[in-house]
């Protein structure tokens, strides 16, 4: 089974890959994330020997989906298309450590040093200094919540 999930996983993330440029679709990368963690959930299993812990893997995937996840669906709306986000990337990666270490008073400061950071050498648009550390904060707590139910 592990092979099996193994393949499937590369073989969907290469047939996603490959399809980006034909079907540029929110929804195929949604739905490929989902079927993504539900393999995960399937071999979770062949994590218990594994030098990396299932609470190491969760903990894995939600910071990927806090910075790079968050990056795609910002990116052709109100980033653009070829833009780097490494300012946000960096911004939603400490949001996303302190929330799920309930400090929120580093949060607060982590949005602080962001917004402060972006007034001084960025150059992009207004919209994102808002919903960059806006949509951090959501998705790290989302998925802190769904950490805590599934591994409670």
């Amino acid at each position: 089974l592990g092979i099996l999930l193994l393949i499937l996983s590369i073989g969907l993330t290469v047939t996603v890959d490959m399809g980006r440029k034909k079907l540029s679709n929110p929804l195929i990368e949604v739905i490929a994330f989902f079927l993504l963690l539900f393999f995960t959930l399937l071999g979770r299993s062949f994590l218990v020997e594994s030098f990396v812990t299932v609470e190491f893997s969760w903990y894995l995937m939600g910071m990927l989906l806090a910075t790079v996840g968050v990056t795609y669906f910002l990116r052709g709306t109100i980033l653009p298309e070829g833009a780097t986000d490494s300012i946000g990337i960096a911004e939603r990666m400490s949001i996303f450590i302190f929330i799920l270490a309930d400090h929120w008073t580093w949060v607060i400061i982590s949005v602080a040093a962001g917004l402060a950071f972006r007034a001084v050498f960025s150059r992009d648009s207004k919209k994102e200094w808002i919903i960059s550390p806006a949509a951090g904060i959501v998705v790290s707590f989302l998925w802190q919540l769904l950490m805590r139910s599934f591994l409670a």
